[in-house]
């Protein structure tokens, strides 16, 4: 790979304020990047990566440390499934797992159209998962000319040379560069788009450092865009140009959770299968484990002999070491990793043996409040650049884009969010019907102590809004109870003059006696 560094230097996964050149460098982030996949894989320690022997020498670590206890995998998928895990609506309604919310209609179709053409029901769980694991990622706007489509691509952070941004956070330029294979050699392909006079974007590609043009362009061109097609995104923004990975300030917890969890593996695997010493001399015949078949090497007892006249066997073993403390050890710094990460914890899933509605609450909160906050990162970037591809799909006249065009990017035509307020967990039927229950016996009690229903529900987080529909159904369902009542009145007025009329008939003659009974 090319500018890949292969021995690992710390300075590369330091974030230095005043000095991140080493944080943000290419060839940095590439060994960053390798390493967090790693974590994520859970192959962090294996010598299979030419970084790992001068990783635990750097940090001090166990020769045979192994990745047992990490939560680096659990992390990423945690967050894969928050932001936008689930079923798409194929026609970008206000539902599903990214759910549009506007006030222009029109946009659904394009917004459709475009989640179609990108692979997005796919496609879109790439994006989180490589921000929560790398903690940097990005979406290329494609506009392809040739298939007469534009099209959302995740962009691999490996890939991301150079950015430029400005104070707003937009891009204004990025260099992509990557090896490919091409008839049995490799290359290096590099992409080059920065802004140019006006409303120009101008697009250069290179192979080997020599302008080439690729799929049939030109290598070089402009677009009058006015923005450049591409939208970065750091998982946790700490005010550099590259971001952090979830488990990120993680990693000297986990560095001793991992020694110390690998050293007592390794201490019961000698427990359980020991060398022994035999104070006698060597039985002749007695197999060696070398000249043992395979299998049969497993019911062998590694052994030394050594000849004495006192024979007794000892297993080669120090009784100095508390497995059950040392577990309680690794336990307490679990549970001091999930105190700094809450969506670790199991309560947030089963609340303990307390599956109450109130109790899944408690322990959701601060969970829910984390994913809110990591949303935004990712909905503002997808907004972002669904607007530009709708504005070039427009531009372009691509099926499907009719009705937009450049000046609607610039207009305001074409906004939209992915709705904030959407649920973080599933709720349980169980749950809304106890809030419902508490919401209502709270209001009753401010009734009769006095306070307006409108007040609690205001105390209770209601919204201007949800009051007035609410005192607006209320209404209705007051009128149409008071309806239901008069119809109910006439009628049974109604049946009581066809009673009384049917009764004054059957009783009396014409003259107001008793009818004949008989001749």
């Amino acid at each position: 790979m090319t500018n890949a560094i292969k021995s690992f230097r710390e300075d590369y996964v330091v974030s230095d304020f005043l000095d991140p050149e080493h944080f943000e460098d290419f060839a940095g982030r590439r060994l960053r990047y390798q390493i967090l996949w790693a974590w994520y894989e859970n192959t962090a320690f294996r010598d299979i990566h030419t970084w790992a022997r001068e990783y635990r020498k750097q940090y001090n670590l166990y020769k045979y440390i192994r990745n047992i206890y990490s939560p680096a995998f659990r992390l990423a998928e945690f967050w894969k499934m928050m932001i936008w895990g689930g079923l798409l609506t194929p026609e970008a309604l206000a539902t599903g797992s990214i759910p549009v919310v506007t006030t222009n209609e029109g946009l659904r179709q394009p917004l459709s159209k475009l989640w179609l053409a990108s692979g997005w029901s796919v496609n879109k769980d790439l994006i989180p998962l490589w921000g929560a694991s790398l903690g940097d990622v990005a979406i290329r706007v494609v506009d392809d000319v040739v298939h007469q489509e534009v099209r959302l691509e995740p962009i691999h952070p490996s890939s991301i040379k150079d950015l430029t941004i400005d104070s707003r956070g937009y891009c204004k330029g990025y260099v992509l560069e990557e090896v490919r294979e091409d008839s049995g050699k490799d290359f290096t392909y590099m992409e080059t788009v920065e802004r140019g006079e006006g409303e120009s974007v101008i697009f250069s590609t290179y192979r080997d450092g020599k302008a080439y043009g690729w799929e049939g362009r030109p290598p070089t061109w402009t677009e009058e865009y006015g923005f450049v097609p591409f939208v970065p995104i750091q998982h946790n923004n700490v005010g550099l140009e590259f971001g952090w990975a979830e488990v990120h300030p993680l990693r000297s917890k986990i560095h001793e959770i991992e020694d110390l969890g690998s050293k007592l593996h390794d201490y019961i695997r000698k427990a359980v299968d020991p060398i022994w010493l035999f104070n006698f001399k060597k039985p002749r015949g007695a197999p060696t484990e070398s000249a043992a078949p395979s299998e049969a090497g497993r019911d062998e007892t590694t052994a030394i002999y050594v000849p004495s006249e006192n024979a007794k066997a000892q297993a080669l073993i120090s009784d100095q070491v508390d497995i059950q403390q040392t577990s309680a050890e690794i336990m307490s710094l679990l549970k001091e990793v999930e105190r700094d990460f809450p969506e670790l914890q199991m309560d947030i899933w089963t609340a303990g043996e307390d599956t109450s509605g109130r109790a899944l609450r408690q322990a959701r909160q601060r969970v829910e409040t984390k994913v809110i906050q990591r949303r935004s990162n990712y909905d503002s970037a997808l907004v972002r650049a669904q607007q530009m591809s709708i504005a070039i799909g427009g531009y372009r006249g691509y099926d499907g884009y009719q009705g937009f065009d450049l000046e609607s990017y610039k207009k305001g035509d074409l906004n939209h969010t992915i709705d904030p307020s959407r649920p973080v967990f599933k709720t349980d039927p169980r749950e809304t019907s106890e809030i419902f229950k508490m919401t209502w016996e709270g209001v009753r009690a401010g009734t009769d102590a006095g306070i307006p229903p409108e007040v609690m529900l205001s105390n209770l987080g209601w919204s201007d809004k949800q009051i007035a529909d609410m005192k607006a159904a209320l209404a209705e369902a007051e009128r149409l109870k008071e309806a239901r009542d008069r119809i109910k009145h006439d009628l049974e007025i109604e049946r009581i003059k066809v009673q009384n009329s049917t009764a004054g008939s059957t009783v009396t003659g014409s003259r107001g006696e008793p009818p004949a009974t008989g001749s």
